[in-house]
This record gives C-alpha cells, structure tokens and sequence, in this order.
C-alpha cells in the first residue's frame, strides 16, 4: 500500500479540485502530531504492561522447556521444518544446533530480546547465545549480541582463506550464527520469526508453517468454515 503523504507535503501542492483552506491544513496537521505523541506514550504503556506479563509467563515456559527437553532435537526440527529458517542453516549449522534445547523471547527495558540456551556441544563455550534489537526515538533500528566464543578449531563462520573451509566467502551468510554478526544482521531480521516460535513452536516442529511464515489453516478448520458459508 503506497505511504500516504504527509500533511506538510500537502501543505505544498495546489490541488484545485481537492482544496481546503490553508488554516485548516495547518490545523489537521497539529491534530495529527497530537495524536501521534499519544500513540507513542500508548506504545511505551503497551511495551511496559508485555513486559509485566512476560514475567508471569516465565514459570509456564519453563514447565513447556522441561517438556520440550526430552523431545530429540525438537528446535533443531522447528528450524528445518520452517521455510524462513531453513534457508539460514546450512549442513554444518545442524549438528551444533542439536544441543539447542530452549529459547525465549521477551521484552526488556534494553528492547526485544531472544535468548537460545544451548547444552554443553564441542563447538562454543557460551551456554546462551542473546540478542537485543530496538527502535529509537529517530525510529533507527539497534541490535546487539552475544559474541560466540568458539573452541579452538571449531568456528562454523568460516571465508573461504580459511585453511580446510568447507564453503567460500560468498556462502558465510547462509550460516545461521552468523545472524549473531549484528554489523551483517542488524536490523532485526527474523525477530517476527523467534516471536512466533516463543509464542507457540509447535506448528514449525510439524511442518504447518507456509513460504510466507504463516500458520496454514486447518482443513477441518476450512470445512467447518465452507459449511458456515452455506448455511448463510
């Protein structure tokens, strides 16, 4: 959908058929600040109230991580099965990533946060991998991450001058922990993607997740919907 201009930019065009008064322009246009200066203290009130809750969710996700853990692999099948993310894993990305066995995302005064708590793996010594993303004031998106501390021999970011690389430069950023790299990956991307997971992982491990990252509907779901549609 086209962005809509700007009440200053229509300040500037004469337009003869769809005229209004100057005065009036001038006015909408300190009407619209006005609400856009409530709909920031909304925002901040709605952010403070998610974060109030996502301390009453921690208990309950902790019962569903305890489940979870005695799935095999069940995040590392949540990545494989869902389209956004199997892109950004490639064959050397799965092994390590069979040691995932929690994530959370929440909401802190720092921004979103997404947390991935890895059992110990030969691969890096952190037991959490963290990264922060918000908007300022200006609307810039920040991020900031853990930075991976890999054993010795063991980094799966690899360029192609490294000695034994099993890929070039040009395939690094098909990695998935090179989304930790927040001068490469500093705008947020798959945010949306953890937020949905957090929320609820189950459709990703079963494979009911489209090419757009979105839920499929159920066919029972569809029926019920056809048969209303009839009865109308």
């Amino acid at each position: 959908m086209p962005k809509a201009p700007r009440i200053e930019e229509i300040l500037d065009v004469e337009d003869e058929e769809n005229e209004l008064p100057k005065e009036v322009l001038t006015d909408l246009g300190d009407i619209q600040n006005d609400l856009e200066e409530v709909a920031k203290q909304q925002e901040k009130r709605e952010q403070a109230l998610a974060r109030e809750f996502d301390v009453k969710k921690q208990p309950i996700w902790k019962r569903r991580n305890d489940l979870l853990k005695t799935v095999p692999e069940f995040w590392l099948k949540c990545f494989e099965n869902h389209p956004c993310l199997q892109a950004m894993i490639i064959e050397e990305d799965k092994d390590a990533l069979k040691f995932l066995e929690s994530m959370e995302y929440t909401l802190s005064e720092k921004g979103d946060v997404v947390t991935f708590h890895f059992k110990t793996n030969p691969y890096f010594t952190n037991p959490q991998l963290k990264k922060f993303v918000r908007e300022d004031e200006d609307g810039n998106i920040q991020a900031e991450s853990t930075k991976i501390e890999w054993k010795a021999g063991k980094s799966l970011i690899k360029t192609g001058s490294d000695k034994g690389a099993k890929r070039d430069a040009a395939s690094i950023e098909e990695s998935f922990f090179t989304w930790f790299d927040c001068e490469k990956y500093g705008e947020g991307e798959l945010m949306e993607i953890f937020s949905d997971l957090n929320t609820d992982p189950l459709p990703a491990f079963l494979g009911e997740i489209d090419e757009e990252g979105i839920m499929m509907a159920d066919d029972d779901d569809d029926e019920e919907d056809d048969e209303d549609d009839e009865d109308e």
